[in-house]
Order: C-alpha cells, then sequence, then structure tokens
C-alpha cells in the first residue's frame, strides 16, 4: 500500500508539474490570495488589473466626460461673465438716465445748450438734448408752446472728462455727462417745436386758436347751418368754426341785437360788400334782398327786359387762420424726446378724476341727471360717483351732469356759464405714467408723429434702458442654451453610464467566476502542495523503512547463512 501511494505521488506530482510549469508558482503556501491577483498574469482572463484599474474602458470614458462638462463649463462661465457685465451697463445707464430725467437736479432742464461743435439744442425737462438745425426753426419755437426764449445765447458747455462723444456727436440714446450732468442725445426739433410735457399723457380738449379773423366777401352761398346757436354772436359763431377746425364761417342777417344764424364754411357767387351791412360793434352782418320788377336782360334803356328779379339773402363772410381740430378728444403720450405716441380706444379707460374748466362754454343736452344748491366741489364728488359722467356745466345756483357725448366729443355753445371735463383713463406699461394732463391741438401740433400706444410700449426708464435689456435677455439666452446643453450632456452620459455599467456588472460577473474558479484551483494547489509534502514524508518513510527491512534482511540472511553453515558443520 505505501509502494502503491509512493507511485500515486510520483505520478500526481508529474501532473502537477506539467499542468502549471508555465504559471512559475513558487512556494503556494506562502502567497495570499490578493498577492496572486495583483501578479498573476499567465492564467486566461486575467490581464494586468493595474493597467485595468488606470487606463481601462472607465477610467477613460469618465476622463473624456469630465473633459467635455469641463469645456462646456468654461463656455458658461465665459457667458456668465458677459451677463453680468450688461447687468452693470445697464445698472450704471439707469443711474445716469435717473440724473438727466430729474428736473430739480438737472441744472440744463428746459434750456438751450451749445456744444464745443458749435451745435445749438435744446434740453427737454427729462434732459434730452434736441439739436436745433437752423436758425429759422429756433426762432420759430422759442418763447412758445412751453419753450423758452433767447436761443442764440445758449452757452457753450463740454463734455465732462472720460466721456467718448460730445452730446452733439454721440449717437441717439446715448447718455453724455457733459458740465457736470447727465444728458441723453435726442431727436432734432421741428418747426414750431412744443417744449412741454416730456414723459407725460395728455388729453386734447381744445382746438388750435384761430388769428387775423377779417371779412373777406358778400356773399350768396350759404355753409352748413349751426342750429344748435340759434341766433347768436359773431364772437360765437368764430368760437363754432375753431371747433370744427374750419377758417371760413358766415353770419346771416341781423336778427335783432347784432345777432344772426351761424354758418360754417360756404362762400362764393359774391354780391357787393355793402349787401352785407355794417352792424355797430359787430361789424359786417348778412342782408335780405327782397325780390321786385326791373330789368332782366337788357343793358339800354330801349332794349331793358322787364320781369321779377328774385331776392337773395347775402351772407357777411369771415376768414380765419390756423384753424385745426385734426386731434381733438384724443389722448397721447409724450416721450422724453418730445415725440406723441397716440392711445387707441382700447387703452382708453373711462375718465380720470381731475376736472378741466372751460369758462363761457355749455355743451347742450347729453344729460345724465340735473340739480342745485351744490358748491362746485360737491358737483366733482357727485360726478365722479355718477357713473359714465364725463362733466357738468354750472350756470347760476344749477348744474346738469352729462354723458360721454358732451365736449370735446359733441358740440359745446360759447353762451355762458362754466363748463368742467374729466380727463381720460389710460392703460399702459408700468414704465409708464397714468396721469393724464389736458392740451389743446397747438401744443400737439409741435410733436413729430411716433405711432401708437401698446400694452407694451416703454416709458421713461423703459425706454432708454430697452437696448441694455436686449443686450441682457441676449446673454441669459445664451446662458440657458448652454445649461441645455450641459443638461443633455448630463442626460446622455446618465444612458451611457446605465449601459457602462451593464457591461462592467457583465465584466464583474465573468472576473468573479474567473476568481471563483482560480479560488478553487488554487486551493487544489495549496492542497496538493500540502500532499506533496505529506508524500515526501511518506517517502522518506518508506525508504527508511526499505533501509531498515534491507538491513534486517542482510542481518537475518547473515544469521540464516551463519546458522546453515552451523548446521551444516554440526551435520557432518
Amino acid at each position: 500500500m505505501s509502494e502503491k501511494n509512493g507511485v500515486f505521488y510520483i505520478q500526481n506530482r508529474k501532473n502537477i508539474e506539467g499542468n502549471y510549469e508555465k504559471q512559475k508558482i513558487k512556494d503556494l503556501d506562502k502567497n495570499t490570495q490578493e498577492s496572486l491577483l495583483t501578479n498573476i498574469t499567465g492564467i486566461e482572463g486575467f490581464g494586468n488589473l493595474s493597467e485595468l484599474r488606470e487606463n481601462g474602458p472607465v477610467a477613460k470614458e469618465n476622463l473624456e466626460d469630465f473633459k467635455e462638462l469641463k469645456d462646456l463649463q468654461n463656455i458658461f462661465n465665459r457667458q456668465l461673465q458677459e451677463y453680468n457685465k450688461a447687468i452693470q451697463i445697464l445698472i450704471d445707464n439707469s443711474q445716469d438716465y435717473i440724473s438727466a430725467s430729474n428736473y430739480n437736479n438737472n441744472k440744463f432742464a428746459n434750456t438751450y445748450l451749445r456744444d464745443p461743435t458749435g451745435a445749438v439744442g435744446y434740453v427737454t425737462n427729462r434732459g434730452v438734448w434736441k439739436h436745433l438745425p437752423n436758425p429759422t426753426m429756433a426762432n420759430a419755437m422759442q418763447g412758445k408752446n412751453y419753450c423758452p426764449n433767447n436761443w442764440s445765447g445758449a452757452p457753450t458747455v463740454s463734455a465732462d472728462d472720460g466721456e467718448n462723444y460730445s452730446i452733439a456727436t454721440a449717437p441717439l440714446g446715448e447718455i453724455v455727462k457733459t458740465g457736470g450732468a447727465s444728458l441723453i442725445k435726442g431727436t432734432s426739433t421741428l418747426s414750431h417745436q412744443s417744449c412741454g410735457s416730456a414723459g407725460q399723457n395728455i388729453y386734447i380738449t381744445n382746438p388750435n386758436p384761430t388769428t387775423n379773423r377779417q371779412f373777406i366777401q358778400c356773399s350768396k352761398n350759404a355753409g352748413t347751418r349751426q342750429y344748435d346757436l340759434g341766433n347768436t354772436t359773431l364772437e360765437a359763431c368764430a368760437k363754432r368754426a375753431e371747433d370744427m377746425g374750419s377758417n371760413v364761417f358766415q353770419i346771416g342777417r341781423n336778427r335783432g341785437g347784432g345777432r344772426g344764424e351761424c354758418y360754417i364754411g360756404g362762400g362764393g357767387n359774391t354780391v357787393r360788400s355793402s349787401m352785407c351791412s355794417i352792424t355797430s360793434g359787430v361789424g359786417r352782418m348778412g342782408r335780405v334782398k327782397s325780390g321786385r320788377f326791373g330789368n332782366t336782360g337788357g343793358s339800354s334803356w330801349w332794349n331793358w327786359s322787364f320781369g321779377w328779379i328774385p331776392g337773395y339773402t347775402a351772407y357777411a363772410t369771415y376768414q380765419t387762420r390756423g384753424a385745426n381740430k385734426a386731434n381733438l378728444g384724443e389722448t397721447y403720450h409724450i416721450t422724453d424726446d418730445l415725440k406723441k405716441k397716440k392711445y387707441p380706444n382700447n387703452l382708453i379707460d373711462g375718465y380720470g378724476d381731475d376736472f378741466q374748466l372751460l369758462s363761457g362754454y355749455n355743451s347742450y343736452g347729453n344729460d345724465i341727471t340735473s340739480g342745485s344748491g351744490l358748491s362746485v366741489e360737491q358737483i366733482k364728488k357727485k360726478c365722479l360717483e355718477t357713473p359714465g359722467a364725463a362733466g357738468f356745466y354750472i350756470n347760476g345756483n344749477n348744474y346738469w351732469i352729462k354723458n360721454r357725448n358732451m365736449w370735446p366729443r359733441g358740440k359745446r355753445q360759447y353762451t355762458g356759464g362754466d363748463l368742467y371735463i374729466r380727463n381720460t383713463k389710460v392703460v399702459n406699461d408700468h414704465s409708464c405714467s397714468n396721469k393724464v394732463d389736458f392740451s389743446q391741438q397747438k401744443q400737439i401740433n409741435g410733436y413729430v408723429n411716433d405711432g401708437y400706444m401698446n400694452r407694451a410700449t416703454t416709458c421713461a426708464l423703459g425706454t432708454i434702458s430697452k437696448k441694455d435689456m436686449i443686450l441682457i435677455n441676449r446673454q441669459y439666452n445664451k446662458l440657458n442654451e448652454i445649461l441645455e446643453q450641459i443638461h443633455q450632456k448630463i442626460n446622455e452620459l446618465s444612458k451611457e453610464d446605465v449601459k457602462l455599467n451593464k457591461h462592467l456588472l457583465d465584466e464583474y460577473q465573468n472576473l468573479k467566476n474567473r476568481l471563483n474558479k482560480y479560488e478553487r484551483v488554487y486551493t487544489e494547489i495549496r492542497k496538493d502542495a500540502k500532499l506533496m509534502k505529506h508524500n515526501d514524508a511518506i517517502e522518506e518513510d518508506s525508504n527508511l523503512q526499505m533501509l531498515s527491512y534491507n538491513q534486517k534482511y542482510i542481518v537475518w540472511s547473515m544469521l540464516a547463512i551463519g546458522a546453515t553453515a552451523g548446521a551444516m558443520k554440526i551435520m557432518k
């Protein structure tokens, strides 16, 4: 049995040496499993694990992803700096605008200012410098429609140190600090420029006043009769012509007391001026010429043609200058640059709380309610509390509260008393004022037309910062685009990570299976190594036993030989 064990040991040892010779495993019982996993390279399915850890697909993929995200982050940071810079520009321009538009702090407001280049401009109450293109235009506007006098005496003021432009050479809308004050470059003035109401809303309640009234002819052709005036004065008829925007009006025949019918327009088919007789304290008025029998055609007595000559009414025709009611009853916003923007009907939200007195006028009809015995303030309060009330009329101790069809939507009559009208209420952007002031056609004529207001139309600071907000929004959109790219990349990487993780889990399972296999092999190797030592001990023991058996065999052989020899001798 020992012999069989020895043979088995020898055969098994050869198998082990043959199967693992390439592995060159030495003293396997002295090495730990971690050491073997780190250094072993010969077993199929295992590479250099240290290399796998540092240069493997996971590390490479992570590094590439990190670099890509890092690049996006750098781009985002640069755009964020531009965004912050845009906000700073907005803040600076806003502060400069507030300084420019503050009438109490801007020493150049509502004055003329000369640039070092020689250009003269008018500075509005909101700090906008508007160039005066020529002396004729400057002369036409100075001292009128809230414009100051003496444009030619405008002081010369330079831009402050560090400014890139003077106010005359700056781009439109640029803010230039000049003489210690902030000024905004505006557009040029126009002929008969108006200078008031910058940044305000105005309600046009009076037409242009007319001038240079004079009698021009006695005419058979009548204009449009104003029945609501009845028999009225020349002055009242002239006022009606103004209200209707007409430079021509007529007075019919004298009905007594210097009063007659009022006609708007008309003229032509003239007769002798003497047919419109002069009325004391009034001027020429119309007259009726009665019909009669007389010559109807012949130029000399011998060829006269006798017949009935019809009568006619002659109308005293007058002409004025400057009549205009084009914007009567409309509401406008006047920009800082003195341009007008009209409020459409959908942005007119009824009436406000302020009243304008038009002394000497009535507006017949259109009554909601009436009464007596109240003070003006009490009537105002009652008017504000009356739904649909657009104003009221007072004559003596009596009053009449009127609806929206009163003046300036309807007609008014210059017949005495006091007519009060309410201002309008507007809807606009939060950057605009809601206050509405009263104004007249003459003033609105002095503003350049700039279209219509809408809910998105900005005013004041909202307008001056609009271009800065465009830049800010552009930068904001860029930031969002980059963030979206980062978000998409992260989603992409998340999906890739799922795939990679699945792949790694598969590889992990493979590695674990191989490791289990290796552990079994390693266990067998250790077992075989122990067996080898055990078999060596058995072999040595077997050899010793064999030697002992041999020695005993020799001794016993010698003894046997000796005994045999002795016996032979005895037997001999």
